[in-house]
């Protein structure tokens, strides 16, 4: 056996597979895969979870539906929004029917490739600008000088849209709308959810009880440059709040 395929199969065992002549009703083995069109075909276990290797390697067959489309990348066949692989060194997020487009990482037991795919869909009121999620006024922001503000009871703030190195900035709401109680307060170039406006340090504060609520110091959202700070943050307990030793916390 080569090293190479020593190592596929401890990785297999630990991933819960087993390689073709552990039992040989298998069709393939775990690296090949191809596309029939728009057909992704890729072979896989069909053991039972904690039986890996009583398994069969099959091919399975995974229907590409529009905008997808079958891509062979350098190590498996899978169903992408383009149909060459990309680089997430150079890739420029973009929105597509209104969600982001990411280069994202696929990978089998050997070897990683990229290929474009949709991001997490955008929520809290956002809509995807910019390769991102922000307001649907689609506003162009800066960091460094921006006021964070209140809207419709949430926090407003100047963020990054697309990959980590952009320079698209736009205004988004980083969270759904103030609850429990608490509400959306603004103060010296910082916004975040509070049950009142009383600051508090985010690395001393201990959480409380106050009656049935605990509080807790979470941080806020600040500008570039405000040093790090939080607001005193309250969350109903439906059984009760109990402090000791431990801290405070909600009964369970």
């Amino acid at each position: 056996m080569s090293i190479l395929r020593a190592l596929r199969f401890s990785l297999l065992f630990l991933l819960g597979g087993c390689l073709p002549e552990c039992n040989p009703k298998s069709a393939c083995e775990p690296s090949e895969s191809h596309c029939e069109g728009s057909v992704a075909v890729v072979c896989r276990s069909a053991g039972e979870p904690g039986d890996p290797f009583h398994g069969e390697f099959q091919f399975a067959r995974t229907t590409c539906e529009s905008p997808f489309r079958c891509v062979n990348t350098t190590n498996d066949a899978v169903c992408a929004l383009a149909a060459e692989p990309c680089d997430p060194r150079s890739f420029d997020q973009r929105c597509l029917a209104g969600r982001p487009v990411v280069c994202q990482s696929t990978s089998n037991y050997e070897a990683v490739s990229h290929v474009q795919q949709f991001g997490p869909a955008c929520a809290q009121g956002n809509v995807c600008v910019a390769g991102g999620c922000g307001l649907p006024a689609d506003t162009t922001c800066d960091p460094a000088t921006h006021a964070p503000t209140c809207e419709q009871g949430k926090p407003v703030i100047c963020d990054r849209m697309g990959e980590l190195d952009s320079d698209r900035f736009r205004l988004t709401y980083p969270e759904p709308p103030c609850a429990d109680g608490n509400r959306c307060v603004v103060g010296d170039g910082y916004v975040g959810c509070g049950r009142g406006e009383t600051t508090c340090d985010p690395n001393a504060a201990a959480d409380r009880c106050d009656g049935t609520t605990l509080v807790r110091c979470r941080v806020v959202y600040a500008r570039v440059g405000v040093p790090r700070i939080g607001l005193e943050y309250q969350i109903p307990c439906a059984r009760g709040c109990s402090a000791g030793p431990g801290g405070a916390r909600c009964v369970e």
